[in-house]
């Protein structure tokens, strides 16, 4: 491990023994949303997926907290949708059509499913689905 990488560890660790507030967890899983976009812009699919799963750890942590909550549900299923798209664009760098369908169409899905839970997040749910169309262009013709 790097010595970066151990401090994510520890600090996620930490996070999970010591607890936190939901909003600071969404705080930090949106900050690494953003990651995700600035790492696919740059073509790094490896970081922008170590994002999403990031994203996705700490909107877990945030559900642990306030599992009720829907806008914490919400945040869970857009974080989920991101990371399928990483998924479905690392796909298509392998030229693999079928799981850059079955990805895309996840990435789909989270975003609908959080938009039934919190409607707030109809503009990250649109993205998610304007970002998963354009990786269906990849196989057209």
């Amino acid at each position: 491990l790097t010595r970066g990488e151990t401090s994510e560890i520890i600090y996620k660790l930490l996070i999970v023994e010591y607890g936190g507030d939901t909003q600071k967890m969404l705080s930090v899983a949106e900050s690494e949303l953003v990651e995700v976009l600035v790492k696919l812009n740059e073509d790094n699919v490896g970081a922008a997926i170590e994002s999403a799963n990031s994203a996705v750890f700490y909107t877990e942590q945030a559900m642990n907290m306030s599992p009720n909550e829907s806008i914490v549900k919400a945040a869970n299923k857009i974080a989920r949708g991101f990371r399928e798209l990483c998924y479905a664009y690392q796909a298509g760098l392998e030229l693999n059509a079928e799981s850059l369908v079955s990805h895309v169409n996840e990435a789909k899905a989270y975003a609908g499913a959080a938009y039934e839970e919190d409607s707030s997040t109809q503009a990250l749910g649109q993205k998610i689905k304007q970002q998963a169309d354009v990786l269906l262009l990849q196989l057209e013709p």
